[in-house]
């Protein structure tokens, strides 16, 4: 089956089980073959910065149509780019559509209800067994969910927004400004996908725990910590704004490196663009902003981490200054 038709699917079935469960409509269903679906999409999405934005924004708004193609995009690509992903992908959308058909998750409130996908999901025409997902293809175990009425996000239904370890929580995207003496470039409508970095660096899942200083001035005392800080948001800042050769600038030699084994670094981030919405780019321009020399952690004297959403980025003390090592999904 087409990598398109079967992201439409999945999407489909996923988003009508979010906003069935979160409306109270349904109860969530752990183990259940939708359940399993969401399980495999969460984490296949949560390698990269970006999809894992793009799934806890779906999981926000699911009757969204914006986030709706976000998603089909991402998962679209994900599939094109590794076999056995979309065979499982394939496999796990045949059997959620077999246990639990569309409509029997689109409620009658649902934009979904009217809105089914271009190319029907394609029932099998025997029975299938549920999908096994091996590790390799689904990394993150999906953490139990609260029962409908029990404690969890006000609006969520027992469906908790970030309900997948690893995935941040929604409205969380950030832009920082550039590092001390660069002019702010114009900001475009995209943002660079770096999981194709994904060699360089794994990052911690969950939340990362940034050591606070105590007292007003000890943050300034700490040698390195606001290079570090004005690093990391000119890093951050460039990849907002598409500045493939600003990235590569500011990577150490070791991350540049693992790169250029692809290919020229611009050339290979350029190719790795996807478009944002312009209201997740003012969101993560607010977020970002936000970040204080304070919450740079420093590990040893050419050292240090700035945390970023559920995870953070690693950087260390070269020749020409501070250069980013690891981090935002690669």
């Amino acid at each position: 089956m087409d990598s398109a038709v079967v992201a439409a699917q999945a999407t489909h079935l996923i988003c009508g089980y979010l906003h069935d469960v979160s409306g109270g409509l349904v109860r969530h269903q752990p183990g259940s073959a939708i359940d399993q679906l969401c399980a495999l999409v969460a984490g296949r999405l949560a390698r990269t910065h970006l999809g894992a934005h793009v799934f806890a924004e779906l999981e926000r708004q699911p009757t969204e149509p914006g986030r709706q193609e976000l998603a089909v995009r991402a998962l679209t690509d994900a599939a094109g780019q590794d076999p056995v992903f979309a065979s499982v992908l394939s496999a796990a959308v045949q059997t959620a559509a077999a246990a639990h058909p569309a409509a029997h998750w689109v409620g009658s409130g649902s934009r979904l209800a009217d809105q089914q996908p271009a190319t029907p999901v394609q029932q099998p025409a025997v029975p299938v067994q549920p999908a096994v997902f091996p590790p390799a293809v689904s990394p993150l175990a999906p953490v139990p969910l609260t029962p409908v009425g029990a404690t969890g996000a006000p609006d969520s239904g027992g469906y908790p927004v970030g309900v997948h370890a690893g995935y941040p929580r929604p409205g969380t995207l950030s832009q920082l400004p550039v590092g001390s003496g660069s002019p702010a470039p114009t900001r475009r409508g995209n943002a660079l996908a770096l999981g194709i970095l994904g060699a360089v660096a794994v990052i911690a899942v969950g939340t990362v725990v940034i050591s606070q200083a105590s007292g007003n001035d000890q943050a300034t005392s700490r040698p390195g910590a606001a290079g570090a800080l004005a690093t990391a948001k000119d890093f951050l800042h460039a990849n907002l704004n598409d500045d493939a050769p600003r990235l590569c600038e500011l990577l150490s030699a070791d991350a540049l490196a693992e790169i250029e084994q692809q290919g020229d670094c611009v050339e290979v981030l350029t190719d790795m663009s996807v478009r944002l919405p312009p209201d997740i780019l003012d969101e993560a321009a607010r977020e970002i902003d936000r970040l204080t020399e304070d919450q740079v952690e420093m590990r040893g004297e050419d050292s240090a981490a700035v945390p970023y959403r559920s995870t953070e980025l690693s950087l260390v003390r070269e020749a020409d200054g501070w250069r980013v090592s690891g981090g935002l999904g690669f």
